[in-house]
């Protein structure tokens, strides 16, 4: 190479290096943030769902309660079906599960 042609070469290599640098860290600063992103995200949807799924067990267990106080009080399995929107074969099994 010419001393002229090899400054230019070595500038466009440069220019290449620095280039590639830039693109190499904005692609791993994205990947971080979308890690990070993701995990906030992931978590956000696991307290949600947990949530959920608290009160719709909160809800059963409560329905439970009526189930066997009603039962307990001398109300009829059609009566306390009405009560609790249950099916009386449900009702059965869950009396059955707590022995009455």
């Amino acid at each position: 190479f010419q001393p002229e042609e090899k400054a230019a070469y070595e500038a466009s290599l440069k220019y290449y290096r620095d280039m590639n640098n830039v693109v190499n860290t904005a692609y791993g600063d994205g990947v971080k943030k979308g890690i990070k992103q993701g995990i906030k995200q992931g978590i956000k949807q696991g307290i949600e769902k947990g949530l959920e799924k608290g009160k719709a067990e909160g809800k059963e267990e409560a329905t439970i309660d009526l189930i066997l106080k009603a039962h307990q009080e001398g109300l009829s399995l059609k009566t306390i079906s009405l009560l609790t929107d249950k099916p009386v074969a449900a009702i059965q099994q869950i009396l059955k599960d707590n022995n009455l």
